[in-house]
């Protein structure tokens, strides 16, 4: 049976579960403020429950709590029936219910709150937690200081419109086969655990609810556990979200927007999560994602997928702990996924940007390292992958720029930090891509960089050069059908020389323009790259902004080393374009 209607088909028995004649008594409460389970004249039927029995605490008797210090049994439990109870289940209880356990019943336009206080154990198949509309700020909820709450089949937090439902964890261990929170419309469902453990095999932060809110808080030394996974948004208009604290989390499976148009959350700020694979925006259209992590572990054993399917708009902001994956991709459809890091740390072997046509992939570091093996900007598809850095310690084995393409749009603007590329950095590797890569500030470093690819394609690959540091042991600017090249912006500090340590390949098109505030004064002499063996020359120079230079290879600058010079020959009117070939 389909979840959905696994729903419906326990609430409507829910419903006749509170009048059908299979029961032998109905026992009610009716002693105030508070007593003994165990005593008959407690009951109004000067009776105690047992097994088969519905035992109701608060019905007509607002603010009564039943106080249970033995082992009983029951068919039904009910706290809070169109009022309000408690049922307290000292550490010497044991509540064991063979149907339904209900905590905040509204029946008959009477509102019902009711609480559960537990440091011994309680064990029923269905536990309801907040059944009906509750008046103001009325709540139903548990309280759990120790011992075991369990539910063979599932444990619903907010199940009718307007219920709102608490579940507070300090300690004991807590079995469900299916915990879901925020399970009908409009309700509010916060489940918090800080200290002992959790195991829910199906975990749902906001399940089917639409307009729904779940909020699961896991903190201190608490211990959750989703052995088949768990669910952030479920269901259009949503709220959901999953605040990490400290302790542990472990997971199949993580899906941050599982279903609808919802919007789901996940706060990383302690404590360590343990996650098989990890999904962003599998709802699709209209679900907005995010992740914020401030601290803690996010370790992802086989992989982050961000933006599974088409529409969804994902973001993850790292800003302090650690992100460990075995693989990351950004857009496996038509979709929006941004990932910005301001510190921390990004450990990921393969990172792949853009894996469908239409889709939008963005990696902006701005603090934090990032370590990874293979970066793909643009793995499949007509999309577009762009990297923005402006601080934080890259470190590379390849990075790879146009891999998907025909159609595809690569672009990378660095205004500081360092990429560090220890193998090759390849500016469109297959045909039909377009690839720029701008440096401004910072340091890129690199073993070997194509501009071009590292084969002949028909691809753009632009290195534009306007400050900061460019190092490589080797430098080829491929011949291709399309524009290859390298543009030089003069800015008023001054340009450092591209410093190849090898040799440099050149080919295709050297622009050279200076910023407007720069004055490159008649007979000054810029160096603009050095190398200790050169093959080819560029073949075509675009002189722009009023200038006109003469470009001279192979000059020798000492210690086996050769270089690039510009030299200013005399100013042009401002605007004036000059050709040399």
């Amino acid at each position: 049976m389909s979840l959905r209607l696994r729903s419906l088909a326990l609430t409507c028995g829910m419903i006749g579960a509170l009048f059908d004649g299979v029961q032998a008594d109905s026992h009610v409460w009716k002693t105030l403020p508070s007593g003994d389970w165990a005593v008959a004249a407690n009951w109004d039927i000067n009776a105690v429950p047992v097994a088969g029995d519905r035992a109701d605490v608060g019905l007509n008797h607002s603010g009564c709590t039943a106080n249970l210090t033995d082992a009983r049994s029951v068919q039904d439990v009910y706290a809070g029936l169109s009022s309000t109870g408690t049922v307290a289940i000292q550490s010497s209880g044991d509540l064991d219910v063979s149907r339904y356990c209900v905590i905040g019943y509204s029946y008959n336009g009477l509102a019902g709150s009711g609480r559960a206080l537990v440091a011994g154990r309680l064990s029923a198949p269905y536990i309801y937690v907040g059944y009906g509309t509750q008046v103001g700020s009325e709540e139903s909820g548990i309280e759990q200081s120790g011992g075991a709450v369990t539910s063979s089949v599932t444990c619903y937090m907010g199940n009718s419109a307007g219920a709102r439902s608490y579940f507070n964890q300090y300690g004991g261990v807590n079995y469900f086969q299916e915990l879901a929170l925020g399970h009908q419309n409009g309700t509010h469902a916060a489940y918090t655990i800080t200290n002992g453990s959790l195991t829910a095999a199906n975990l749902t932060v906001g399940d089917l609810g639409i307009g729904a809110t779940g909020i699961l808080t896991v903190s201190g030394a608490a211990n959750v556990m989703a052995p088949n996974g768990c669910r952030i948004g479920n269901k259009e208009s949503q709220v959901a979200h999953l605040s990490m604290e400290g302790g542990r989390l472990t997971a199949k499976e993580l899906q941050v927007g599982y279903l609808g148009a919802c919007t789901a959350g996940l706060t990383i700020s302690g404590g360590l999560m343990s996650i098989t694979n990890a999904y962003l925006g599998w709802a699709g259209a209209g679900s907005v994602c995010t992740v914020n992590q401030s601290g803690g572990t996010n370790r992802i054993l086989a992989g982050l997928t961000m933006g599974v399917n088409a529409g969804s708009s994902n973001t993850y902001t790292l800003s302090g702990g650690l992100l460990e994956t075995a693989a990351l991709a950004m857009c496996t459809a038509s979709n929006q996924s941004y990932l910005v890091q301001n510190g921390g740390a990004n450990c990921s072997p393969t990172i792949k940007m853009g894996s469908a046509a239409g889709a939008q992939a963005v990696y902006a570091i701005a603090g934090g390292t990032l370590t990874v093996t293979n970066l793909y900007l643009s793995f499949a598809g007509a999309c577009a992958a762009g990297l923005n850095i402006s601080g934080g310690q890259m470190s590379l084995g390849d990075m790879y720029m146009g891999w998907a393409g025909a159609g595809s749009v690569c672009t990378v603007n660095q205004s500081g930090g360092t990429n560090r590329v220890v193998n090759a950095l390849q500016m469109g590797v297959n045909s039909g891509s377009y690839n720029a890569y701008t440096v401004s500030g910072g340091l890129l470093d690199a073993g070997t960089i194509y501009v071009g690819g590292s084969y002949v394609s028909t691809t753009t690959g632009m290195l534009a050069y306007a400050g900061g540091e460019i190092r490589a042991n080797t430098l080829t600017f491929k011949e291709a059908p399309k524009v290859v090249g390298l543009r030089l912006t003069l800015p008023p500090a001054g340009l450092k020389p591209i410093v190849v340590a090898n040799t440099a390949t050149l080919n295709g098109t050297l622009a050279i323009e200076r910023a407007s505030n720069y004055s490159f004064a008649p007979g000054t002499v810029i160096t603009a790259m050095t190398y200790n063996a050169r093959s080819g020359a560029f073949t075509q120079t675009n002189l722009l902004g009023g200038m006109t230079c003469r470009l001279t290879y192979d000059v020798d600058v000492g210690g086996g080393r050769k270089a690039i010079t510009l030299d200013q020959l005399r100013p042009l009117p401002p605007g004036t374009v000059v050709c040399i070939r």
